[in-house]
């Protein structure tokens, strides 16, 4: 897992498909490492929203996180569209209705690594 600074920006992508209701990819990257990261921040809006359209579909809504100091806010935006499944044993036709979430987000406080070890059970 990559280390985040306070205040870096970060692209969030999750990838759903409907048809089984399982999501099957989610990431988070620094916004500096993707083709977002020399978008200035009050052009982000509209940059995200129109790669979405073109990378994952139609637009059908907004994501929205709850937020302590804000309320409620928008961060990003929902997307369907129809794939084809990219597994070998799949038929050509084979499709699956995709739900893509593209969103940013602020990293307000790092994380730390959790240190464990085993309990013996006994």
């Amino acid at each position: 897992m990559t280390d985040h600074e306070k205040g870096d920006l970060l692209l969030v992508v999750t990838r759903i498909n409907v048809d089984t209701a399982s999501r099957y990819y989610d990431e988070r990257e620094p916004l500096a490492d993707t083709i977002f990261g020399n978008v200035p921040e009050e052009n982000l809006r509209s940059v995200l929203y129109h790669h979405g359209v073109e990378e994952y579909g139609r637009c059908v809504g907004k994501v929205y996180m709850d937020t302590k100091s804000r309320g409620t806010i928008h961060t990003g935006y929902v997307y369907v569209k129809r794939e084809k499944y990219s597994d070998y044993n799949a038929a050509d036709d084979d499709t699956y209705l995709c739900e893509t979430w593209l969103s940013v987000e602020r990293v307000v406080e790092p994380s730390t690594p959790t240190v464990v070890e085993s309990v013996a059970l006994s």
